[in-house]
């Protein structure tokens, strides 16, 4: 696990190169119905964090985003509609240690992909006809 320090390495270089999304699929299996559903929605997501090496100093860092949205029909869990995206990086990082790699390819890069996130599932969210939905930051920090 990444520990987090300030960096008191002169000669880390970190840099983002592309970003990108890999993946995305949509499922909504409630539609139309849906629409006639009091909208009060039980979300879940789950997030995956991985990187590879695509060539020396260069990294393919992968956040894996899964978001379920429930809605409650007459005490019954209804799933409204399930979004799964991949938003991906390829970020440099040169002289680094491997502390201070890991904390920048598994915490920095993912923060600055997660805000793509937010911004793909807000917007799904929408073209699917539902109210808005602003997802909540996310720290991450190991804790």
């Amino acid at each position: 696990m990444p520990k987090t320090a300030t960096n008191t390495n002169p000669k880390l270089q970190f840099s983002a190169h592309q970003i990108y999304m890999k993946d995305m699929s949509v499922t909504s299996p409630l539609m139309p119905q849906a629409f006639g559903l009091q909208w009060k929605p039980i979300i879940n997501f789950n997030i995956d964090v991985n990187f590879k090496e695509v060539k020396p100093s260069l990294y393919e860092v992968l956040v894996d985003y899964k978001l379920n949205i429930e809605l409650d029909e007459n005490n019954k869990k209804i799933n409204a509609c399930t979004i799964h995206i991949q938003q991906a990086g390829v970020f440099g990082v040169k002289d680094a240690t491997e502390d201070e790699k890991e904390n920048l390819l598994l915490v920095k890069a993912p923060e600055l992909l997660y805000p793509f996130i937010r911004e793909n599932v807000s917007s799904t969210i929408n073209r699917l006809g539902f109210p808005q939905i602003i997802l909540p930051l996310v720290n991450f920090e190991p804790e």
